[in-house]
């Protein structure tokens, strides 16, 4: 039983974390080799859960780029006092890198900030007194890079649709979300979009709409739902609380609600991490009884005749028919 407690304790939740998900003390140096299983090279960032932010990250040439951020407990759903060590590596093809952790002060590993357009944000409370919070103004609230520019709600931290339509735009390197402040969907249920198409200025858009409801009593199974009726309820997120984590390697976003804890990450480095908006969702079932919690994405996304449906574990899934009373 304690092989099994321990086996289901190391199995990481996302693809780049490491293995253990224990703490690493850091009071003498800690060698980290990290292996790449893709038979191409790539760059990649690495997450490492530390006791001290005074740390810097040695790589074969060196000190390398690191950044220091309040460590998310997935579990309980709130920031912690321990913090998350993030620094960028290229894996070559197959093969072992390795690098050192040592206590230590440098300019090369930087502390994160916390944005927000909140006046009072009760994460704070959680967080560790080295983190710097700063209020911002709503039209401030976007994450951004070199290669992306994300705005977002100020309200949720959500991509807000506009009445419209919602663009990402990719304009010669550069891309932006754009979106409406006075959207009436604010009001109920919450939705993100983003539209693609190919204009004669080279603009892409990808359309890929995200909408939260919920049914009450009903009676369910992984994957499959038997609704007793066809109402759905709409999601508020009004005490939703939303903030950005800001530092050189990649900003994050975010937000915090009853049910919903949602994480949308931008990275600035370089391949085609640089490109990508990152979007992590967690569903808080906890405090949801006799309820089952939707959401529901469309796109008009061409697959080359290809359909793939993937769980969070990255499982293949059955194709399965649509009930037309959950549209």
């Amino acid at each position: 039983l304690d092989f099994l407690n321990n086996f289901q304790d190391n199995i990481p939740l996302v693809y780049n974390e490491s293995s253990s998900k224990k703490m690493v003390i850091v009071e003498q140096p800690k060698t980290i080799l990290i292996y790449n299983n893709q038979p191409h090279g790539r760059m990649e960032l690495i997450e490492l859960q530390i006791s001290d932010p005074n740390v810097i990250v040695i790589g074969t040439n060196g000190p390398i780029q690191a950044q220091i951020e309040p460590y998310f407990d997935t579990v309980s759903g709130k920031l912690t006092k321990s913090y998350l060590l993030v620094f960028s590596a290229h894996l070559k093809a197959l093969s072992f890198v390795h690098f050192t952790i040592q206590k230590n002060h440098a300019a090369t590993t930087e502390i994160t900030q916390i944005l927000t357009p909140l006046k009072s944000l009760r994460m704070t409370k959680y967080i560790s007194s080295n983190f710097h919070v700063k209020t911002i103004s709503k039209n401030e609230f976007f994450l951004q890079t070199q290669r992306i520019l994300v705005e977002l709600n100020p309200k949720n931290g959500l991509l807000e649709v506009p009445p419209t339509e919602t663009l990402l735009r990719l304009l010669l390197g550069s891309a932006k979300v754009v979106f409406n402040k006075d959207s009436p969907s604010l009001k109920g249920i919450e939705t993100a979009a983003i539209y693609t198409n190919v204009e004669t200025d080279g603009t892409k858009r990808l359309r890929c709409k995200q909408e939260f409801s919920y049914y009450k009593s009903i009676f369910s199974g992984a994957y499959i739902m038997a609704l007793q009726d066809a109402e759905v309820i709409k999601l508020k997120m009004t005490e939703a609380e939303t903030f950005i984590v800001s530092g050189p390697l990649r900003q994050i976003a975010y937000t915090s609600s009853r049910f919903v804890k949602q994480r949308l990450s931008v990275n600035n480095i370089s391949g085609a991490e640089e490109n990508r908006l990152h979007m992590q969702l967690r569903i808080d079932i906890r405090k949801m009884s006799d309820a089952e919690l939707v959401t529901k994405f469309a796109t008009d996304m061409i697959a080359d005749d290809v359909e793939y449906y993937t769980d969070s574990n990255g499982l293949q899934v059955s194709f399965y028919y649509v009930n037309n009373s959950l549209i």
